[in-house]
């Protein structure tokens, strides 16, 4: 099988495991994905199947062979960049997994609402020898970036065009809610113990049943040891609270010294106390063509 790597713009780290759990028992719909910070949605083909993101991507769905390939990414633009410098990003990130990239096309565009995307359509021939063309549509909400990749061994169809134009996002800002004591208290002594760099006190917080697209908590465990020692500020901020049985799924934004990110992950309640749960999804790999 040839393997196609996941397109990633940003790897955050210090969150990989720990908020990357969209809650699918919470509102999954065939064929409709929806992300909560920032709020917006996008339909795609109920015959793909949603597979396990790279780092740094927040979902990933793909035709029966591999392809098409449908990635989000969501990206905090910091440097305040216009979107019509993706492809600039984009180029050479791409470039170290392939081979013969080549920008055909890279101009402004609308969604059906009239909000403005860079339409941006990536010819490209991935490692393993697999000739891609790649359309990129991205769209600003602020700082915040929304990327759309839909990848095919083929032209870009229309009916895949419709697929990245049917991206809504929500307008307005996401307001953060009031919290009850025990989950304030919980994300407080979470981002305390971040700071101590006490390995074993943040694994504490982590469900010894935890699994998240493949990894349990011994590896995060194994993976957080190469980063917790620069973490020097840490803060969530929390948009969507919704609790469900023993559960509750919180969304919104985690700050650090390295930026911010999206944040969505699943807590269970153990012996009394809230423990980060994850997705309990196995890995699901992906691959393009045979």
């Amino acid at each position: 099988m040839k393997r196609i790597i996941g397109i990633s713009l940003i790897i955050a780290c210090s969150l990989l495991f720990a908020t990357s759990s969209i809650a699918a028992e919470f509102e999954k719909k065939p064929g409709l994905y929806v992300h909560h910070w920032p709020v917006f949605s996008l339909s795609y083909p109920t015959e793909w199947e949603e597979k396990t993101p790279p780092p740094g991507l927040v979902f990933r769905a793909e035709g029966s062979k591999g392809v098409p390939t449908l990635q989000i990414n969501v990206f905090v633009n910091s440097n305040s960049l216009p979107i019509n410098m993706a492809a600039n990003l984009v180029i050479p990130v791409l470039s170290r997994v392939g081979t013969n990239v080549r920008v055909i096309d890279n101009k402004a565009s609308k969604l059906e609402d009239g909000t403005k995307v860079q339409e941006t359509v990536i010819e490209w021939v991935y490692s393993s020898g697999a000739k891609l063309n790649t359309l990129l549509t991205t769209a600003a909400k602020g700082k915040i970036w929304i990327m759309v990749f839909i990848s095919d061994a083929k032209e870009i169809s229309e009916d895949l065009r419709k697929v990245a134009y049917s991206l809504k996002i929500k307008p307005g800002k996401e307001e953060l809610v009031k919290l009850p004591p025990d989950i304030k208290e919980f994300i407080d002594q979470y981002n305390k113990d971040q700071l101590s760099h006490d390995i074993k006190k943040l694994m504490s917080h982590y469900s010894d049943q935890f699994l998240n697209n493949g990894t349990n908590k011994a590896q995060v465990e194994a993976f957080t040891n190469t980063w917790l020692a620069y973490i020097n500020s840490s803060e969530w901020s929390i948009t969507v609270f919704k609790p469900k049985g023993a559960k509750v799924f919180l969304a919104g934004y985690a700050t650090n010294n390295f930026g911010t990110y999206p944040l969505e992950l699943t807590l269970m309640k153990e012996n009394g106390q809230w423990k980060i749960h994850g997705n309990q999804k196995k890995s699901q790999e992906w691959v393009i063509g045979e």
